[in-house]
């Protein structure tokens, strides 16, 4: 049986997991500088030691109502040879997960989060929500098209 690792964290109250492949780091306090005129995915650019990456708005990639306070968490993400921040409200666990356990995205999910999902995950007591990189991207290159 085969086992899938997930770097999970929460955003708005609900549990969401990164494949562990795709996750490089976990930053705390990262500062956003905002840009003028980019699309509304785009929350602003991180500068990570040096390197300088966008921050991905994911409240309004997904459909999430905004928090009262500032993410001051971010997963950074390594999809290819890019490197995103994905500022959340809170990190969890890095769980190792049985496929047997791995369900389709509820259809009663808000269509951009059921968009982005790959997978859901039933555990003990919620549903784990496992995002897909490339279709989070794919939006993101989408949005800044228009």
């Amino acid at each position: 049986m085969s086992v899938t690792g997930l770097c999970t964290f929460r955003l708005g109250g609900i549990l969401l997991g990164l494949p562990v492949s795709e996750v490089q780091e976990i930053v705390r306090s990262s500062h956003i500088t905002p840009v003028p005129l980019a699309p509304p995915l785009v929350k602003g650019l991180v500068n990570l030691r040096g390197q300088v990456m966008p921050a991905i708005d994911l409240r309004w990639r997904l459909g999430i109502e905004r928090g009262n306070r500032e993410p001051g968490i971010h997963v950074i993400l390594a999809h290819g040879n890019e490197l995103i921040s994905l500022p959340v409200d809170s990190i969890d666990d890095v769980m190792n997960l049985s496929d047997d356990r791995r369900l389709p995205p509820p259809e009663t999910l808000n269509r951009p989060l059921r968009e982005s999902c790959g997978a859901a995950w039933d555990i003990s007591d919620e549903l784990l929500l496992e995002l897909d990189p490339a279709k989070l991207l794919r939006g993101r290159d989408s949005e800044s098209s228009e």
